[in-house]
């Protein structure tokens, strides 16, 4: 956003480094008048765990700060589900079926994970696990946690979360 005191000509952005990319841009070549505004976005895509850090350049006409460095980091993890899709098959209205997903970290970062379910009949699933951190500390880590998802009649997803 302009918040400055004229308008802001903006040069063109630069591209991040591999494994960020810059994937949508409103910016690069653009006039701001006062108080408007531009986008981009980035999109973070490592093929390999470990840290990555880049930058992307804006240069303007900013009497100021030329260019603004904008700085970005992310961790790359070794999530693996198991297993990794599931076909729940005939279900007996008013009868439930299950089945267990392991999700194992074997990466160098400890990771949050909350299980969810999604898509057009998503409620007809209930997930039975919480929110928990796989993580790797010294002592006694846990690297693995086990989802457990339920398929019922829709409006009976079984039996209440504990």
């Amino acid at each position: 956003m302009n918040d400055g005191n004229a308008e802001l000509i903006i040069g063109t952005i630069s591209s991040p480094s591999f494994p960020f990319s810059k994937i949508a841009d409103s910016c690069s070549g653009q006039t701001l008048a006062l108080g408007g505004q531009c986008s981009l976005i980035y999109r973070f895509s490592p093929i390999t765990a470990g840290t990555f850090s880049s930058t992307s350049n804006i240069p303007s006409n900013d009497p100021e700060v030329n260019p603004v460095t904008l700085s970005l980091t992310g961790n790359g993890i070794n999530l693996s589900v198991t297993p990794a899709t599931y076909d729940f098959g005939n279900v007996n209205v008013k009868k439930k079926k299950k089945v267990t997903f392991l999700i194992k970290n074997s990466g160098n970062t400890s990771l949050l994970v909350t299980p969810a379910i999604a898509g057009p009949d998503a409620s007809v699933f209930v997930v039975r696990s919480r929110i928990r951190t796989i993580s790797l500390a010294r002592r006694q880590p846990l690297k693995s946690l086990q989802t457990h998802i339920d398929r019922g009649e829709e409006g009976y997803p079984g039996d209440n979360l504990h």
